[in-house]
């Protein structure tokens, strides 16, 4: 209730579902946006969307690919302000960790598995 001021999730609710958090958190994105001159619009991309590659199958010595490490700012340089704490990935980094995922997408693209009851037990059609 005070101009620019603004606030979403916990702060507002105490704890709750992490997708109405985050649900409020866009709402008030679009508000700060507006606030701040902007129309509202805060969907960007940030990143090229590509295809992804079709090709589901064993990789060798998947299970043991490392996750990369970020950069961290020393605990001496945070004292006493606001700044990043986690540097996050470069963009090599970021592809190599991405080559860790099972490519959960995907699975949405592959046909369901029928067993025989599917077959067996299918009305016929007259």
């Amino acid at each position: 209730n005070r101009e620019g001021i603004f606030a979403a999730g916990d702060a507002v609710t105490g704890t709750d579902s992490v997708i109405k958090a985050i649900a409020m958190g866009r709402k008030a994105a679009i508000a700060i946006d507006k606030y701040l001159g902007g129309n509202g619009n805060i969907d960007e991309e940030l990143a090229p969307v590509e295809e992804p590659v079709p090709w589901l199958g064993r990789v060798e010595n998947f299970a043991f690919q490392q996750r990369c490490k970020t950069e961290y700012t020393p605990a001496e340089e945070r004292r006493g302000n606001f700044n990043r704490i986690d540097q996050g990935y470069n963009e090599e980094t970021a592809l190599k960790e991405s080559q860790r995922c099972l490519q959960c997408d995907l699975r949405l693209n592959i046909s369901p598995i029928k067993f025989w009851s599917d077959y067996l037990f299918r009305k016929k059609s007259n």
